[in-house]
């Protein structure tokens, strides 16, 4: 594996770790974005 991608993998797993109410939010609003999309189009 590149160097550069070691290192992303390792900021992430740091950030999930240290700031996991905040991703856990973050990632809660992207699914709730994308049910409302899915129910715009079948409406």
């Amino acid at each position: 594996m590149p160097d550069w991608r070691w290192f992303r993998q390792m900021t992430l797993r740091l950030r999930t770790l240290f700031q996991r109410n905040r991703i856990e939010r973050e990632l809660e609003e992207e699914f709730q974005f994308h049910i409302e999309q899915r129910i715009e189009l079948v409406c």
